[in-house]
């Protein structure tokens, strides 16, 4: 008795059917099955889902020589079982009467397994130079309840006393082994947790709330968007976790980033600002903002005609349009001016530029008037930022782990009788398999019947037509015998274009009276000609003749 079991195996799986699934590290079951026994695993993250080590019997009554005719080779195959309906029902009953009264035969599976190949492993006995097993790795995706695989001969009468001695002496094949792979993984995180607290308590954030214009939409310079973060950072609390193993890659959310991810932070041009975009900027000083800038000095300030290289300014805005007030802007630049009456003043074109742009370098002059710089805005939204706010990112690294596993082949185990103990689950997946076989053997019958029927009608079609074409040709010659119209002169009732060698003559006759029972009986056409009635007592009767 050959008891298998997989030691330490704890692996994060990439997935049962809908499952991700890691295996208890030992076995919580081995199951009588047989003269041996099936080790038995439970998913450690779902309760009441078990897998089970494969069966890996030979099934030595299926070994059968072959001539490969792609390769030229002799081959052997032979088949191995590594599961059945009578396994799962083992395990069922066994797991229901000792650990699981709950547990349902679809949540047993075979351990899952990538790929899988058969290897012979013995350090004293050799195959001999005339065989060879095939031990590559062939996809085991399918979960096919048999594996076939295969041996190579030198010949093919090598091959068939392999088959027969497979037959007779299965225990000479314990050194076969089962090889498999199973992929799994080990996941690493880092998690970073954000939580927003008395943000709105910051100077910045203040004066963004307190500006006219309600919208949550604020529009800001790059230095004052460095600033809002600066002041977000010190009053928002987070927490960062890294499990040992992850590697950081640079590529990890920051703190700053996921700041601005709350506040939907975006580029924007202002070149196509309408008036109210304007009054969501927030510009310190005010008066400074580009918008109010250019509008102002476009009012105030022109080309001296008699000189190019200076300004003339003059004193005519209205009071109170600008907020700063004229005069004590136009301080900055050394002019004195009142607002009170019209003055005029002149100032060097090169100087008012330079100290413009001390001011602000968002202006700039055309040759012919003040205008705002291309520039870009940062848009941001106040309202997705508020004491409540939370933000939580995580980055998880996959380690993708494969292993290989072996067990023995099974080679003079006998398997368990198929017929000892039946249940409703078995007997319905034994008579879902032969209706399927049944199916697939009526599908095929079908094709085949079809096939044969289309090929008996072809062959009827054919005949028929090689005889009716063989029945017309001398048909066809006698017609292209016989001889035309027959000699002489005389005239045919024309029906249409006269034949050829015929000439076409009309006549006819008008007012013919008629009497009593001599009445005609109908008028009509026969062929071209026609006999008409032209009133109640007369007819016309017109002829259309061929002659010749």
């Amino acid at each position: 008795m050959r008891q298998v079991t997989l030691l330490a195996l704890t692996l994060y799986f990439l997935g049962i059917g809908t499952h991700s699934f890691e295996v208890s590290p030992s076995t919580i079951a081995t199951v009588p099955f047989g003269v041996g026994h099936i080790s038995v695993y439970e998913h450690s993250g779902i309760q009441g889902r078990y897998y089970a080590m494969p069966l890996a019997y030979l099934l030595n009554n299926t070994a059968t020589p072959s001539q490969n005719f792609l390769t030229g080779q002799s081959e052997m195959s032979f088949d191995v079982l590594l599961w059945s309906l009578e396994a799962r029902e083992a395990v069922y009953r066994h797991l229901r009467a000792n650990f699981d009264s709950q547990v349902a035969t679809e949540e047993i599976e075979v351990m899952p397994m990538d790929k899988i190949r058969l290897v012979w492993r013995s350090n004293v006995r050799s195959l001999t130079n005339d065989l060879k097993i095939d031990d590559s790795w062939k996809s085991s995706n399918s979960r096919s309840s048999i594996a076939t695989f295969h041996f190579t001969c030198s010949t093919l009468v090598v091959c068939e006393q392999l088959a027969t001695y497979m037959e007779n002496n299965s225990d000479k094949f314990d050194a076969l082994e089962l090889e498999f792979v199973i992929s799994g993984q080990n996941s690493f995180r880092r998690d970073l947790k954000i939580s927003a607290s008395n943000i709105k308590s910051g100077n910045f954030w203040a004066k963004l709330t307190n500006m006219h214009n309600t919208a949550a939409v604020r529009y800001l310079k790059s230095a004052d968007m460095n600033l809002l973060l600066s002041e977000t950072r010190q009053n928002i609390f987070g927490s960062l976790i890294t499990e040992q193993g992850y590697v950081e890659t640079g590529s990890e959310v920051k703190l700053r980033e996921a700041i601005e991810n709350i506040l939907e932070k975006t580029e924007v041009e202002v070149s196509d600002f309408e008036d109210i975009q304007w009054e969501s900027v927030f510009w310190e000083p005010s008066w400074a903002r580009p918008d109010k800038l250019t509008s102002f000095l476009n009012h105030v300030i022109t080309k001296e005609a008699q000189n190019s290289s200076n300004f003339e300014v003059t004193g005519t805005e209205k009071p109170g349009s600008f907020e700063l007030g004229i005069p004590k802007f136009l301080g900055f630049f050394g002019i004195k001016t009142s607002v009170s009456r019209s003055e005029s003043r002149t100032v060097s074109k090169k100087d008012f530029l330079s100290k413009l742009h001390e001011i602000n370098s968002n202006i700039e002059w055309t040759g012919e008037m003040f205008t705002v710089k291309p520039m870009k805005l940062f848009r941001i939204n106040l309202s997705l930022l508020n004491s409540t706010t939370n933000l939580s990112t995580e980055n998880v690294q996959i380690e993708v782990l494969k292993s290989i596993h072996s067990m023995p082949i099974r080679v003079n185990d006998r398997l368990p009788q198929q017929n000892a103990t039946f249940t409703h689950t078995l007997v319905m997946q034994r008579l879902e398999d032969k209706i399927n076989s049944l199916k697939s053997d009526l599908s095929l019958k079908l094709e085949d019947s079809f096939q044969n029927f289309s090929s008996d009608v072809n062959l009827q079609v054919d005949s028929f037509m090689n005889d009716t074409e063989s029945k017309l040709e001398p048909i066809e010659a006698k017609l292209e015998s016989l001889p035309g119209w027959p000699a002489g002169s005389y005239c045919i009732l024309k029906n249409g274009d006269c034949p050829p060698g015929f000439q076409h003559h009309s006549k006819a006759a008008y007012g013919l009276r008629t009497w009593g029972k001599y009445r005609t009986s109908g008028a009509g056409y026969f062929g071209s000609s026609a006999i008409l009635q032209s009133s109640s007592e007369s007819v016309a009767i017109i002829t259309q003749t061929c002659c010749k």
